[in-house]
């Protein structure tokens, strides 16, 4: 069975450094453009009291996630049905399918990570919900409707090259198109940082359609 979560390490780290970098900015410029069209303070305010609250909840979901498991969920599902506009909502949503994947639930796992592509508001969150979705499409032979997430423009797919790359690789060699999947493996082990532990896993799938060690 195919793992959508093998990248979790550094699928994380792009969240975090993004988030860092991007997360205030957009919450006060969005803030701050709306309530400019509107002529008033209101949306600005509102839109700041939702990150604040969206934050404190996040911070309580966190503290629950290893101790209990029903008030994990809660917040987590609170975060996305009531802070949606927050990056907060698409990190609850990656964690609750996780949860849902490692308890045998695919279906549930499959509809929280198409609710985090459809509504979270950080690029890099929906690069991953749709990897690990055509990840999941993938291990349950749905092979057209994993090619169909993968196709997205080059400029969508920006931090996350090496992935895209792997599941193209998956996809050709579940399809018999060895050729094919030994090109986009070393692609995407090309794309990927040295620093990645998951390189030499990917290079066990190179090496398995006659591959050679890439390097970097």
């Amino acid at each position: 069975m195919a793992d959508p979560f093998l990248h979790e390490d550094d699928e994380l780290e792009k969240v975090k450094a993004w988030w860092k970098e991007n997360g205030k900015s957009i919450i006060i410029g969005v803030g701050l453009g709306l309530a400019i069209i509107i002529g008033t303070n209101a949306w600005k305010s509102w839109k700041i009291r939702q990150a604040e609250q969206g934050s404190a909840l996040y911070e309580q979901m966190m503290m629950q996630q290893d101790s209990n498991k029903e008030a994990f969920t809660q917040a987590a599902q609170n975060l996305m049905s009531q802070y949606g506009s927050t990056g907060y909502a698409g990190l609850a949503g990656l964690m609750l399918a996780k949860q849902a994947w490692n308890d045998g639930d695919k279906a549930a796992a499959q509809e929280k990570l198409e609710w985090v592509m459809n509504n979270a508001k950080m690029p890099s969150q929906k690069n991953i919900a749709r990897i690990r979705l055509a990840t999941v499409y993938l291990d349950s032979g749905n092979r057209d409707q994993a090619a169909s997430l993968l196709a997205v423009p080059a400029e969508e797919k920006v931090g996350f090259e090496s992935w895209y790359a792997e599941l193209a690789g998956d996809l050709k060699h579940a399809a018999g198109d060895i050729d094919g999947a030994r090109d986009d493996y070393t692609t995407a082990l090309k794309d990927l940082a040295s620093s990645s532990d998951y390189r030499d896993a990917l290079q066990m799938k190179l090496d398995n359609v006659g591959g050679e060690s890439v390097n970097k």
